[in-house]
């Protein structure tokens, strides 16, 4: 009873609390719209896409004009602090928060790639909502009513064709709406990833492979019931590998080969025992750790001889290093029946190995060590449906295309 009685509590305190922002943030709008301010939002804070774009305005020393202000989960994290013309605010607006209730009612710019905080606020006519997204991969979704939010976005970025299609689909919105300028996160390919590279060899003690494979498998069990897929119920959480066992042997064949595979964790997916697991082979990697290191994950990505994927974003970015991908495609029709794909036709559109079991998988990593790459003619050929550009500039059309000097 006592416990019911304290979430009651909570949930009225929490309303109330939103209420009172909107009530400020009201207030606000009368105030002056600061048209250099800019607000940067990511899913997991100072990072990805909003994270590169900040990154280039610091760099070509804009931020002198601009005032930046990084809406975040955790505002005890200080690292703003190192960046000229930068302050956070709290972006749980559940919370009495009046100064992100002044920062979105004045500043005249909010850039996003997960959470639109004006999605229950009436914004003022001359401020401007940019969604860069966090990448659109092959995972159909029930889609979002564009206009049933109180401020949709009033553009979308994305790469190319595919994306315009897929991200136009989920949002329910006219394709015009979508701009294919290229994700800023990608332009960190095109730069000097040495100094990266040293990090986590030293970080990782890599110095004794002769290859670096990345593993990026997309989550299936997780904590939020809304999107955890129910239909995969071994002992690892990972595609292919169904027990532990599994993994005991894949990995003797990985250090007989002198080969490292780097297991990036995604954030969303559930901890299982696996994961605290230690392998000679093979390294499991949070994204808290490359946060320590100061590294940003497509700079991390941006090392490595090959990727191993399924139906991620990121084999739709990796595709800029040209360098070969492996599709572990084992429960393709079980995804499907669960979450569904977009397009329907989605495996059509994976160039690549298609991995059904950990032999191909092996087979597969001995042609990349041995310097084939017997997919690369046909990435050239579909790379147009996925790139308008290839030309790591994305952040300087963006900034041009809204006329942020």
């Amino acid at each position: 009873m006592k416990g019911r009685a304290k979430r009651i509590f909570q949930a009225v305190k929490h309303r109330a609390s939103f209420y009172l922002n909107m009530f400020f943030f009201n207030i606000f709008k009368l105030f002056p719209l600061k048209k250099q301010t800019i607000i940067f939002e990511s899913e997991g804070d100072y990072c990805d896409n909003a994270f590169a774009l900040f990154s280039y305005l610091r760099t070509k020393k804009n931020l002198d004009k601009y005032k930046a202000v990084w809406a975040v989960i955790d505002t005890s994290d200080k690292c703003y602090q190192k960046y000229i013309h930068t302050s956070i605010m709290d972006k749980n607006m559940y919370r009495l928060n009046i100064k992100a209730s002044y920062y979105l009612a004045t500043s005249k710019f909010f850039i996003y790639d997960h959470n639109n905080l004006y999605s229950k606020l009436r914004k003022r006519k001359k401020q401007q909502m940019i969604y860069l997204s966090h990448g659109r991969g092959f995972k159909a979704s029930k889609g979002v009513d564009y206009s049933k939010i109180k401020t949709p976005f009033d553009v979308m970025f994305t790469t190319g064709q595919i994306g315009t299609e897929g991200l136009s689909y989920f949002w329910k919105c006219d394709k015009k709406m979508v701009k294919e300028l290229g994700y800023p996160r990608n332009d960190r390919f095109f730069s000097d990833l040495n100094h990266v590279k040293n990090k986590i060899i030293n970080a990782y003690q890599l110095h004794r492979f002769n290859h670096i494979f990345l593993w990026m498998p997309t989550f299936r069990k997780t904590n939020n019931q809304d999107i955890s897929e129910d239909y995969l119920n071994n002992e690892t959480g990972l595609p292919l590998f169904n027990g532990v066992a599994d993994i005991d042997l894949f990995n003797s064949f990985l250090a007989e080969n002198k080969i490292c595979v780097l297991l990036k964790v995604h954030h969303l997916q559930s901890d299982l025992p696996i994961w605290k697991k230690s392998y000679s082979n093979i390294r499991m990697i949070k994204d808290e750790e490359l946060k320590r290191m100061d590294i940003q994950l497509y700079e991390f990505v941006g090392i490595c001889d090959a990727l191993i994927t399924d139906y991620s974003s990121i084999a739709f970015d990796y595709m800029l290093l040209d360098r070969p991908i492996i599709f572990t495609v084992d429960d393709y029709e079980a995804y499907k029946k669960s979450r569904g794909f977009y397009p329907e036709n989605a495996i059509d559109y994976m160039v690549g190995y298609h991995i059904e079991n950990i032999d191909a998988l092996k087979k597969s990593f001995t042609e990349i060590c041995n310097g084939q790459d017997i997919y690369r003619k046909d990435r050239a050929k579909i790379m147009p449906l996925f790139f308008t550009y290839t030309d790591g500039y994305a952040s300087e059309r963006i900034l041009n295309y809204l006329n942020i000097d």
